[in-house]
C-alpha cells in the first residue's frame, strides 16, 4: 500500500522504453525507498515533453546509474495505467507526480 501522505522518494535505475503520444516512457527498477511506502518493485515513468530538464537528467543517468526521484500524490482513482503527467500510476490507481530528480546522496 502507498502512504498517501503525499510524498514518496525513491532511488531507481531507469531504462528507456520508448515514446507514447504524450511523452517518453522509462522502466524503473526501485533500488531503495527513502520516504513513503510502495509495494512495487518497478514502475513505468512517463515524462512530458515540457519537462525538458527532467527528461535530460534521466536520459543522462540511465541504467546502471541510480537516480533519486521525489513524488507527490497527483490524483486517486486514475482511470488509466498511464496518466499524461511526468510521473507514474501505481497498482492502486494513484498517480504520483515528479517533484524532483537528482543524484542520490552517497
Amino acid at each position: 500500500m502507498n502512504d498517501t501522505h503525499e510524498q514518496l522518494i525513491l532511488v531507481v535505475t531507469a531504462s528507456y522504453m520508448g515514446a507514447v503520444g504524450f511523452g517518453e516512457l522509462f522502466g524503473c527498477e526501485i533500488s531503495r525507498v527513502l520516504a513513503g511506502t510502495i509495494d512495487e518493485f518497478r514502475l513505468r515513468l512517463s515524462i512530458l515533453p515540457s519537462d525538458k530538464d527532467t527528461l535530460k537528467f534521466i536520459s543522462e543517468h540511465l541504467h546502471p546509474d541510480e537516480i533519486e526521484i521525489g513524488f507527490t500524490v497527483n490524483r486517486k482513482d486514475e482511470p488509466y495505467s498511464l496518466s499524461p503527467i511526468s510521473g507514474f500510476v501505481d497498482k492502486s490507481r494513484t498517480s504520483w507526480k515528479i517533484e524532483f530528480v537528482r543524484e542520490p546522496k552517497k
